[in-house]
């Protein structure tokens, strides 16, 4: 109970004082106070002499030196530190930290309750052995040990079973915030930065053919399962530590069953690695079908009205069907591998560990090393150690698991590792500028090759963006967008050369062909959410009281009308407020959120075809508006239309053509 008592405490300030250099030393005089304890040698040690004494001090010698190289060779060091080093590139430094915490938290728990089993081992094995002295004409008889087993229960068993509850749950409680601190730095954190870096992690992930469930599985899996095997490993090291004693009063005895051990191990390894490779590839094909098919369904669902109209819907139900039947032949043939492993290996420990261990026994039994009471102790010790040296291939099914999510969370960091690796503009601003100054822009996308030395715009201009489909004017956009922070370039295009944009102003708004709305949101709240930062509470009124104007302004909030767009709904939650809404009626909130709430338009505006939905009427008052609020500003339009342009709302154009632009004023 002492090391017990110890072992909290030291967790207990590990977790709340987190000091690393106590906490080390204090887990260091615990591991060895527990290994005096634990080791138990043969009362003829004392009478070797000298020379063999020195001989084996000599071999513990090279055996400690070689200790570090054991570890590799039996344990799984190597796939551990991979789980660490992959989750430490999403998360941040402090993962480092909270890994050894958990790690000096999980020792602690593990080596305490690992030596108070020893002597509860003893305990049941005492028991067992009574059991078969009862009878008649003994001296034990069954009253007797029932009031010795009473005795067992409440004051052996009891204390133990209470005492590894409350040490367990005080190392799963402490995992669980781990874990959910690796989960929501990748989910919060990582797809989501501070705000000044680009979120190319989110994009990767859009790229990919996994989803944020699956890669948050991904760490969450990695994670418990390494620290599974850390500390089953440290529950076994006191028993280890009686090790020593049988290798001496036995040496040829265990010289002769760990080889073998290792050998049948082996073969069996030899059996059941080909399945649990085809079982790993068969769950990564599993999980790759299962998003396939959740997307296509999710898809075929939100348009189902167009698939009803173009009739398409047996050609749908084919690939429901086509995709189904794939993902039942591949779980069928999972289920039948892992049946077959499991199998391999009940037999395994049936037929040849058991009864090899059994005869170990006898053995030290024969020489009074041991005695009936240390049956259990004693069996347990020598499955936990051959268990330690074959912990690779006793845990194959779990490293292939481990090195299956590693490979997901790899893909992930190699596909924002090529994000980071594209070329990017050089963004320069200048508060004082009047212009916005792009030189040396040059870019592919498709087979459009678009090269524009050097383009001048001023301030204060509304310029229609114009060419032929495909040309670039879109992908320009994008570029000039991606300066502002928190931004990535445009998906599918090349940046050649080394561009340079000198800015006015890093503040771009950006309104896009389709439109963000988020989900399970109030049209309000969503409102009031302006340009990535959180409306102050003093301006919370005055900001509601300018959009209700602006949206009955622009006609979305009638009298008579869409129960969406009354004035009561607007602070309801909805699902998908924009799926209620027209297209122009989406263009309209989408200039209102951007830039009729802020006090002045953004320094830079880009608009690209957004227009195009909208009546003449609406598109009228609407450029009517953008040309008094934005007089300051830099406004530039993508204009797909081939009619003349409104020379009363564009001040210049800026033609893309022959693989350059060209601006031109229109006055």
């Amino acid at each position: 109970m002492l090391f017990t008592g110890l072992s909290l405490a030291v967790t207990f300030y590990i977790i709340e004082a987190r000091c690393w250099v106590a906490s080390m030393y204090a887990i260091s005089i615990l591991a060895a106070l527990c290994a005096i304890h634990s080791v138990e040698f043969p009362p003829t040690l004392g009478k070797l002499p000298l020379s063999e004494k020195v001989v084996g001090g000599t071999v513990g010698l090279a055996i400690g030196f070689m200790l570090p190289r054991l570890f590799n060779l039996c344990l799984p060091v190597d796939e551990i530190m991979m789980v660490y080093a992959t989750v430490s590139r999403i998360a941040d430094t402090a993962f480092g930290n909270l890994a050894v915490e958990m790690l000096l938290v999980t020792a602690n728990v593990q080596i305490s309750l690992g030596y108070q089993s020893i002597q509860f081992l003893r305990s049941v094995q005492d028991r067992q052995n009574a059991l078969l002295t009862v009878g008649a004409g003994t001296s034990l008889l069954a009253k007797g040990y029932a009031a010795r087993t009473q005795h067992w229960v409440f004051f052996v068993c009891l204390p133990y079973l209470l005492l590894k509850l409350v040490m367990t749950s005080v190392q799963t409680h402490q995992f669980g915030r781990f874990r959910h601190w690796a989960e929501r730095r990748l989910r919060l954190h990582s797809f989501f930065p501070d705000e000044g870096h680009a979120g190319t992690m989110l994009k990767a992930a859009a790229l990919s053919n996994f989803t944020v469930e699956q890669y948050a599985d991904a760490i969450n899996g990695a994670l418990e399962m390494s620290f599974g095997i850390i500390s089953s490993k440290l529950f076994s090291l006191p028993k280890l530590m009686l090790l020593p004693g049988v290798v001496l009063a036995k040496p040829w005895l265990m010289l002769s069953v760990v080889p073998v051990s290792v050998l049948l191990d082996t073969c069996k390894a030899g059996i059941t690695a080909y399945l649990t490779a085809e079982v790993e590839m068969l769950h990564r094909h599993l999980l790759e079908l299962a998003n396939k098919r959740r997307r296509l369904e999710v898809h075929d669902m939100k348009h189902e009205d167009l698939m009803q109209r173009a009739r398409a819907s047996r050609f749908a139900q084919r690939q429901w069907r086509s995709i189904g039947d794939q993902i039942e032949d591949h779980g069928m043939r999972l289920k039948s591998i892992q049946l077959l492993h499991g199998m391999a290996d009940q037999m395994y420990r049936q037929l040849l560990l058991g009864p090899g261990i059994e005869c170990t026994l006898a053995f030290l039994m024969e020489t009074d090393y041991i005695c009936s009471t240390d049956i259990y102790l004693y069996t347990s010790v020598l499955e936990h150690t051959i268990d330690t040296v074959l912990t690779r291939q006793r845990e194959q099914a779990t490293l292939a698991s481990i090195q299956t999510k590693i490979s997901v969370l790899r893909h992930l960091i190699d596909q924002q590792a090529a994000l980071q690796a594209q070329k990017r503009p050089e963004c320069r601003t200048t508060n004082s500028s009047q212009v916005v100054h792009i030189t040396s822009l040059e870019y592919t996308r498709g087979q459009a090759h678009v090269q524009i030395p050097s383009l001048v715009l001023p301030m204060g201009r509304i310029v229609a963006v114009t060419g032929a489909n495909g040309c670039g004017k879109s992908t320009a956009l994008a570029y000039v967008a991606s300066c502002r922070d928190g931004t990535w370039g445009p998906s599918g295009s090349e940046l050649v050369a080394d561009t340079i944009m000198d800015l006015p102003s890093s503040d771009i708004v950006e309104i896009a062909q389709q439109f963000y709305w988020p989900m399970f949101v109030s049209p309000m709240f969503w409102l009031l959410f302006q340009d990535g930062r959180d409306s102050g509470s003093g301006s919370e009124l005055a900001l509601r009281a300018r959009a209700q104007r602006m949206l009955k302004e622009f006609g979305l909030i009638r009298p008579i009308g869409l129960e969406a767009t009354s004035e009561l709904s607007l602070d309801e939650v909805k699902e998908d407020w924009y799926s209620e809404l027209s297209g122009g009626e989406r263009c309209k909130v989408e200039f209102i959120q951007k830039v009729f709430l802020r006090d002045e338009c953004p320094p830079i505006l880009l608009i690209d075809e957004a227009f195009a939905p909208l009546d003449p009427a609406s598109s009228r008052h609407l450029k009517q508006k953008l040309k008094l609020f934005c007089f300051k500003s830099l406004v530039l339009v993508v204009e797909h239309g081939t009619g003349r342009l409104d020379d009363s709302f564009f001040d210049d154009e800026l033609q893309f053509a022959n693989g350059t632009a060209t601006l031109r004023s229109l006055h």
